[in-house]
């Protein structure tokens, strides 16, 4: 489903899911008659055998442009669809597509009929069918078998196809009516029917609900085309089921019954989807935007902790990965978690990357060959630095501490350049010959960005004061003279937080004492025209500059006019 609502500039992210753990393996009947606020509505023999087939594969990576630069998305291979028990062994037909490329399958029965591992046993992807057994005790109690000799239909004849579309965490199965409406030329059936994703692998059923074929396809909305799905009928089925028992269907079940950790990958998965991945990602936002606890994220991080299968694992570190990402740009598209404002977002995208790295980590641990067919895989654990362990659901507390950010990928992301002090040489050149020093302090009122902006403007006040001693050869007479003034202007910071540079440009409205010859007396002459420029190189929180500074209104000896007194210097300091 579309992702551009979440992740801004999002390609596309399909991942039918949804599930909550469940241990019960025994399958009871479903509730013919599930209450309702307005009383019970029955289903039939067909309900009790549809179910619902959950598949999960490898998790692959999509770069998307994000507010302020390319993300890496995880993408994980996920399937949703229906299907239907035709064997009390365990048998189930469901679309090919829903089981394709899957590490693990999970089956739920209707209502509260539970949660069944399972194993494909015949995929045919030209015609779009698959057989698979669940892993069962027993025997199962509601079954639509294929037909000995499976009908012939006729144009026009109506059908129903039932199944599962578009909310997986319903309990029961949905019906729509249509009729058969040609033969394609492949054999399979193109029917007049509305039919939604979910539907895939549904049985699909004549007036007396016996099974005459599955639906697998649906016409391509984005054409135009509605109204139209494709289904398999029944012959291909049963040739493949009848070359299932002389041998298939055995290997199947004791591959299952050699997995002793295939209930628990079937509850994984179940509880995946059941939650939802498109839901986790809407509770990022909902975290970035304040309204929201990391709920889900929490249910997520204990299911991971009762697994080791390495497919899983890279599916929950996908699921953590996303979720950050929505939380960055969500927050204004920051680079990383460390880059936002302190606060309960940056927590939990924090938590949520580190925790993404861990299992992918854990997942290339337990099968090297993993991160080969999983490019997500091998861009965490690729790039995985040493990071503090959070696992359980304490990590999600508020209580809990707030682990590091990876050390490769750490910025200085503080305001920083607040207060700016400088000193250093200094001298007049418009009047007398002159040797001195310089200090100023200089503190921004408004300040954007942080130290790894690449551009940064502040406007700001402060005070800088000069003291000068000078001499004059005409007169063989020496004086010291001091200025002190204000600051007030803008500042202009630029390049990386390691190397850039600087420009300020401020009025420096002040006075200057030490011209004893000046009416007669030590007096401060005060002055409003005074300007003061100050530019060069920083490397990081150190800064040199050059200064220069112009003032009207000081007297020089022997005149009875003010003139203009400019001073030039260098200058080194420091921003905290």
């Amino acid at each position: 489903m579309p992702y551009r609502s979440i992740l801004p500039q999002a390609l596309l992210w399909v991942c039918a899911l949804a599930g909550s753990a469940s241990a019960q393996l025994a399958p009871p009947v479903p509730d013919s008659s599930p209450s309702t606020p307005f009383g019970g509505v029955r289903y039939g023999a067909v309900d009790a055998a549809t179910v619902r087939v959950f598949a999960v594969g490898d998790v692959g990576t999509e770069q998307v442009r994000g507010r302020t630069q390319m993300r890496v998305v995880a993408i994980p291979e996920t399937g949703h669809g229906s299907g239907v028990i035709v064997d009390p062994r365990g048998v189930v037909v469901t679309a090919a597509h829903v089981v394709a490329g899957a590490r693990h399958i999970a089956v739920r029965l209707p209502g509260a009929g539970g949660l069944l591992a399972a194993e494909v046993v015949h995929q045919d992807d030209l015609l779009d069918f698959a057989l698979i057994l669940v892993a069962v005790d027993g025997t199962l109690p509601n079954v639509l078998p294929i037909p000995e000799a499976p009908p012939t239909l006729s144009v026009r004849q109506t059908v129903d196809a039932v199944g599962y579309p578009l909310d997986a965490t319903r309990e029961h199965p949905q019906s729509t009516r249509g009729i058969v409406s040609a033969a394609l030329e492949d054999g399979r059936l193109q029917l007049g029917i509305a039919v939604n994703p979910g539907n895939s692998g549904g049985p699909l059923v004549d007036e007396s609900e016996s099974l005459v074929g599955i639906v697998v396809a649906r016409g391509d909305v984005s054409r135009g085309v509605q109204g139209i799905g494709v289904a398999v009928p029944m012959q291909p089925i049963r040739a493949a089921y009848d070359q299932a028992l002389r041998g298939a269907f055995a290997r199947a079940v004791r591959s299952l019954r050699a997995r002793p950790d295939a209930a628990r990958s079937a509850e994984v998965v179940d509880a995946l989807v059941r939650l939802g991945g498109v839901e986790v990602l809407a509770e990022a936002a909902d975290i970035a935007d304040g309204v929201a606890a990391p709920q889900r994220l929490a249910h997520f991080d204990q299911v991971a902790s009762q697994t080791n299968d390495p497919s899983l694992l890279a599916l929950l570190a996908a699921y953590f990965w996303d979720a950050s990402l929505v939380i960055l740009e969500r927050s204004g598209g920051a680079a990383t978690p460390a880059h936002l404002p302190p606060g309960g977002p940056r927590d939990v995208a924090t938590r949520a990357q580190t925790r993404a790295r861990e299992l992918a980590q854990k997942a290339a641990e337990l099968d090297p060959t993993l991160p080969t067919r999983s490019p997500f895989v091998a861009y965490l654990a690729t790039g995985r630095t040493a990071e503090p362990a959070y696992g359980g659901n304490a990590m999600w507390s508020s209580t809990s501490p707030t682990p590091a950010p990876p050390r490769e990928r750490r910025q200085d992301t503080s305001k920083g350049w607040f207060p700016m002090i400088t000193g250093g040489y200094q001298a007049d050149v418009a009047s007398t010959p002159s040797n001195g020093f310089q200090l100023a302090f200089y503190a921004p009122l408004v300040l954007t960005g942080t130290r790894a902006s690449s551009v940064r403007f502040a406007f700001g006040l402060g005070v800088a004061f000069s003291f000068n001693r000078q001499g004059d050869d005409y007169w063989d007479d020496e004086w010291d003279s001091m200025d002190v003034y204000a600051l007030v202007g803008p500042s202009l910071r630029f390049g990386r937080s390691s190397i850039g540079g600087i420009v300020q440009v401020a009025w420096a409205p002040g006075a200057r004492n030490g011209c004893p010859d000046c009416y007669g007396d030590d007096s401060w002459e005060p002055t409003l025209l005074s300007f003061r420029l100050s530019a060069g190189p920083t490397f990081g929180r150190f800064h040199m500059a050059v200064t220069a500074r112009i003032a009207e209104g000081h007297v020089e000896p022997g005149y009875d006019d003010g003139m203009l007194v400019a001073q030039i210097g260098g200058a080194a300091g420091l921003s905290f």
